[in-house]
Parts: C-alpha cells; sequence; structure tokens
C-alpha cells in the first residue's frame, strides 16, 4: 500500500568560510522500507541513489539516524540515540562514503538484525548528506553553507505474541467557521467549516488511520459524511498528529460532530463535539467526549457462515473483560459495508439493502462483565425461505466503565458475513484506475473495483504493459517496408492479493507495484479482474513517463 509521506528536508545552517554550494539533482528510492520481523532475524535491503546532473559530480556522507514525527504528520530527522523506539543500531551500511559522478547512480546495501528482547515498532533512517566543496585560502569570505540531507525511512514491525500494543486517543476535536483561519479561508472561503483534532499514538507500533467525519442533527441523523481530512495516516509511537477538514457549513441548528477513527484494533476511536450554527456564526455548545480503551476480549473475532434459505441456526460469543473494573455492554446490530481499504464502515439503517440485522436476535442485549469475568452471548438467524446471494451485518459490542460518566462507549465491532447458497451471481466493473509513479522509483497502479453482483468475493486481477513503439519506413534489397506503430508487450504483472471481502454494492482499491523503474516512453497498461477463473471486468489506462 502507497502511503503519503511528508518530508522535513534537514537544512543545518553554519556560518563558515567557503565557496558555497553547487547545485544538484539526485534521486532516492524507496523514501521509505517497511519491515516485518521477528527477534533475532536478519535482513537486507538496497537503497537506489542517482545524479541526475549533467556535468557535476557530488559526494555524499552516509550515516544512520532516528527520526520523530511531527504534528503536520512530517518527518523529522533527530540524532542517532534520541528517540526510544530508534533501530539506527540495528542497522550497517555498505558505505559511510559515496561519489556519484555525473548521470550515475548506486546501490547501497543496508543490512539490519533485531535483538532477540525487542516487541513493537522501531524507527531508523539512513541518511544522505552532501559534502559541501573544499574551503580554500582564496575564498576568504565568510558564507553561509547549507547541509543537505536526504533520508530513506526504515520502519520496522516486530512480532512477538501478544506484544503489540495499539492504543490511540483523540485528544481534541474543535469546530470553527473558516473565516477564523485567514490561510485557509483564502483557499476555500469564509462560509466553511474547520474541524480540527489531533490523534495521539499511546501505543508501542505506527498505526494507520483513517476515519470518518460525520455531521448528525440534535435528533441523531446523519446529516453529512466525509472523509477524515488532512493529516490522517500513519502515526508513530508518542507521536501527536493533526488533523484538519474542511466542510461546507450545514443550516443554522444544533449539530454534533462525530469523529470515528479506524486503526487496525478491534474497537475504533470515536469523539464527538457540539457546537451550534446561526447567523452570527458558529460557536461549541459543549464539551468534548471522546472513547477510551477498554480490555474487554471477542471471541471470535468475525462470523462467515453458509445458511440455506429458511434455515435457522445459532451463534455463540464469548466476551471477556480483562478490565479489573465491571463494564457495562450493550449489544446492537447495524447495516455495515467495507471500505476501499477494507475496514469496516457502519451504515444508517436507511442503507440497509444488503442487511440481515432483522434476521437476528441477540440475548441478553444489556449486562454487566464485572472485573476478570467471562460471559456468553447467544444470537439466533432465521433465514427467509426466498432469499439468495450474500447477507450482512456488524454486531457491535458498546462498553464503558460502570464507574465513567464522561467517557463515549467504546464500539468493538464483529461482522457477520452470509452466504445463501442459491443464485449467485459474481459481477463487477473497474470504476477508477490511476498510475502513481516518482523520479526513481518503480510505478505503481491502482484499480478501484466495484461488487456489481449479490455476493461477497475476493477478485483476482493482473494488468499487460505496453510500450508504444514506432518502426520507421525502411527498404531492403530493394524492397520499401513501410513504417507503422504499435505497442509491444512490457511484461505481466498481479495485483497484490486483497485481505478482505468486496461486499455487494462495496468498492475494493487493488494494487500492483511494478518491480522495476520504466524507461520515457508511451505505456499502455491492461487492467483484467477475474474471480473462479472467469473474467468479470476489463479497462485500459494509458499514460507517459518523460
Amino acid at each position: 500500500m502507497i502511503r503519503r509521506i511528508f518530508f522535513v528536508v534537514c537544512l543545518d545552517l553554519l556560518i563558515l568560510f567557503s565557496s558555497g554550494i553547487s547545485q544538484h539533482t539526485l534521486f532516492l528510492s524507496p523514501q521509505l522500507v517497511e519491515l516485518s520481523l521477528s527477534p533475532g532475524e536478519r535482513t537486507e535491503f538496497n537503497l537506489l541513489l542517482g545524479n541526475e546532473d549533467e556535468s557535476n559530480p557530488v559526494n555524499l556522507l552516509v550515516f544512520l539516524s532516528d527520526f520523530i514525527e511531527l504534528e503536520d504528520g512530517g518527518y523529522k530527522v533527530i540524532d542517532k540515540g534520541t528517540s526510544r523506539y530508534s533501530c539506527a543500531d540495528w542497522m550497517t551500511v555498505s558505505d559511510s562514503l559515496i561519489t556519484l559522478a555525473p548521470k550515475n547512480s548506486k546501490e547501497i546495501k543496508v543490512q539490519i538484525k533485531v535483538p532477540r528482547d525487542v516487541v513493537g515498532g522501531r524507527y531508523g533512517a539512513v541518511v544522505f548528506e552532501i559534502v559541501p566543496e573544499a574551503v580554500g585560502p582564496e575564498k576568504p569570505f565568510i558564507q553561509r553553507r547549507y547541509h543537505f540531507r536526504m533520508p530513506a525511512f526504515v520502519e520496522v514491525t516486530v512480532k512477538k505474541g501478544r506484544g503489540l500494543v495499539k492504543k490511540v486517543s483523540l485528544t481534541d476535536l474543535k469546530v470553527t467557521p473558516s473565516s477564523a483561519d485567514p490561510q485557509i479561508a483564502s483557499r476555500v472561503g469564509k462560509d466553511n467549516l474547520i474541524v480540527k483534532g489531533r490523534v495521539k499514538n499511546e501505543g508501542n507500533i505506527h498505526i494507520n488511520g483513517k476515519g470518518r467525519l460525520i455531521i448528525r442533527n440534535k435528533d441523531g441523523r446523519k446529516v453529512r459524511e466525509y472523509p477524515l481530512g488532512a493529516g490522517a495516516g500513519t502515526v508513530l509511537p508518542d507521536a501527536t498528529c493533526d488533523f484538519v477538514s474542511v466542510i461546507q457549513q450545514p443550516r443554522p441548528g444544533d449539530y454534533v460532530a462525530q469523529v470515528i477513527l479506524n486503526y487496525g484494533a478491534p474497537s475504533p476511536v470515536i469523539a464527538t463535539t457540539p457546537f451550534t450554527v446561526s447567523k452570527y456564526g458558529t460557536a461549541l455548545k459543549g464539551n468534548l467526549k471522546t472513547s477510551i480503551p477498554i480490555a474487554l476480549e471477542l471471541q471470535p473475532e468475525r462470523v462467515e457462515q453458509v445458511v440455506p434459505p429458511g434455515a435457522f441456526r445459532v451463534m455463540s460469543f464469548l466476551l471477556i473483560n480483562n478490565e479489573d473494573k465491571s463494564l457495562v455492554v450493550n449489544t446492537k446490530l447495524h447495516p455495515m459495508q467495507f471500505d476501499p481499504e477494507g475496514e469496516i464502515v457502519l451504515l444508517e439503517n436507511t442503507e440497509a439493502k444488503w442487511s440481515c440485522q432483522d434476521w437476528l436476535k441477540i440475548e441478553p442485549i444489556q449486562f454487566t462483565l464485572k472485573p476478570y469475568e467471562r460471559k456468553p452471548v447467544r444470537a439466533t438467524i432465521t433465514v427467509p425461505s426466498l432469499e439468495s446471494g450474500g447477507r450482512y451485518t456488524c454486531l457491535v459490542f458498546e462498553a464503558h466503565k460502570l464507574d465513567e460518566k464522561e467517557a463515549l462507549s467504546t464500539s468493538f465491532q464483529i461482522p457477520v458475513l452470509l452466504s445463501i447458497p442459491k443464485e449467485k451471481d459474481f459481477k463487477g466493473e473497474i470504476v477508477k484506475s490511476e498510475i502513481n509513479f516518482s523520479k526513481g522509483s518503480p510505478p505503481s497502479l491502482i484499480a478501484y473495483f466495484k461488487n456489481l453482483g449479490n455476493i461477497h468475493f475476493k477478485p483476482r486481477g493482473k494488468v499487460v504493459i505496453k510500450n508504444f513503439v514506432e518502426i520507421p519506413p525502411s527498404e531492403k534489397q530493394g524492397v520499401a517496408y513501410a513504417g507503422k506503430s504499435e505497442y509491444e508487450k512490457v511484461g505481466e504483472f498481479i495485483f497484490q492479493e486483497i485481505k478482505e471481502f468486496v461486499l455487494p454494492d462495496g468498492v475494493r482499491k487493488m494494487e500492483t507495484i511494478f518491480p522495476s523503474v520504466f524507461p520515457p516512453g508511451k505505456y499502455l497498461a491492461e487492467i483484467d479482474m477475474e474471480y473462479g477463473g472467469n473474467v468479470l471486468a476489463k479497462a485500459q489506462k494509458a499514460f507517459i513517463i518523460k
């Protein structure tokens, strides 16, 4: 998965005798290395560094450092050994000083060895720093010299039992008029709203947050829904990051802004804040309420069953309170869908075309769990006799500590996927495709597949890349050959396997990363999506690499 990264280029400003600094055009690939390793494991990876200058060579120091995440989501290089989540001491590099001739490149090998006694996320950077030109006595004046650093960031996940701790909190949520921020107002106007929040990672592993912003009226009905705004994404341990959404101002009235952040844990983080819109402006009307992490264990974490029409089934769930305080638990059923990344999205009851929530009955609906108590919950399903295809619901356990009055309930979600073996229809279409490439890096292709059938499944896909070739007219042994142009096949690549089903009417993001850099030219990507040996959808995407 390609992730957005902000880079904070480190320019150390020194006052020295110097002749200045030359201009260089460099590229580095990849700029982010993600590794999943076990304690004691060794591995290695390569970085490609290139000098695209036509005439000037460049000298670079190579060294290892830590990095941290800033509030705007940017990564900043800091001294090695500064961060308690550092992996810089685990790495060694093949070169400490590199000279790159004009229009030349070099691979740098990086080796890494994980200690046996660690678990969680660890982070380091391989940094390339341009060596300034030599200082000579013939240049006896003071100038500023810039040390240009270009980092490749390394994120390591060390897995060991249940040692990975994902714990996130939303520490702030505010709604203000866009007119209060001149910089934003200059881009979007003064008649919108700005929703700002802060996400704090209190666990020991980086999280990839993806959330939604829902505006509800005073009766609780959803008025509008938006993707969570800029800033939401990867959050490192100990980091606090801001997110900002600019939304259209609703009509005058009382509202609640609700943020739902999914980050790979069984329960999303939820925060709400009330606000009022009037002809005089926008004002907060109450205090922030947010859910807090709760040590509630659920078994199983999902349900997939094949149930014939007219059948009756019983499902059992076990809830384990691992807290030292009593928990109050309420159960609910919601229509659901998976978003393009495969995360659960709870729908409104008006969006229940593929829902089976009316077929289920839960017992008990509300109960209290004593500290460390284990309790079974029973669900019964009755499938109508004329149904076919797939039906879905999300069983939600909302829990809060008995003595917590201000916090929102923490939601634990169990998806329930039913397959009714009668008249299954597998259909789909490619609704969008895009090519992503940067200088010196292999391109990637992303396709969005929509399920037009009546059952959930996991499509597979491939892409054939063709290069546009022009053959000029020629003559051989007195025979003239006309020129022609055509696409020649470069290679065939498979889309990465998706981990979650695509539900009916759902859209899934599918990606393939090509193994090498393509030379400049015109290209055509021919995309096929299939399931069960049958091609369900085709698309083409033309692109140019300069």
